[in-house]
């Protein structure tokens, strides 16, 4: 799944409410190569953000997915891409998380967004105004993050 066609295939739907991310995507190669420091300063700049979120551009799953909250953090997630790690372990970056897989070969090139709070929606069977299940939404965060799972013969879907 390429990321950045999907979102700019949805950018027409702003008016109707639906948004994406802003994005800057780069070479891997390039990101390998260049200083980290600066890089994550025009990030920072270009994104309007404190804190990123970097991820493979190709990929449909959470796999190479990271929060960066520093330019230490870029290093590490570089670093693992450089050497080829199957994964992160947990907690190896500034603020605590789980084991972050790692594609192996790397990407062509990286994704990198704000990293954007989003509420927990779950849906509840307990009986709420006689209806047997709802939606609990707190409602605190403007986004949300939607997955979506499509089942059926390659070729033969569509949308």
């Amino acid at each position: 799944m390429d990321k950045v066609s999907t979102s700019l295939a949805v950018e027409h739907l702003t008016g109707y409410g639906v948004h994406t991310i802003p994005k800057d995507v780069r070479a891997t190669e390039e990101v390998l190569k260049s200083s980290l420091d600066n890089i994550w300063n025009d990030l920072k700049a270009k994104l309007q953000t404190e804190t990123v979120c970097v991820k493979p551009a190709r990929d449909g799953c959470s796999t190479g997915v990271a929060r960066l909250c520093c330019p230490k953090d870029l290093e590490v997630y570089a670093d693992a891409l450089r050497r080829k790690f199957q994964h992160l372990p947990a907690n190896c970056m500034s603020r605590a998380h789980g084991v972050i897989e790692i594609p192996v070969p790397p990407p062509q090139s990286l994704i990198f967004e704000p990293f954007i709070e989003t509420d927990e929606i779950i849906i509840s069977n307990k009986s709420m105004n006689g209806s047997a299940r709802h939606l609990v939404w707190k409602g605190e965060n403007e986004w949300l993050e939607v997955t979506v799972g499509v089942i059926g013969k390659h070729g033969e879907m569509h949308s």
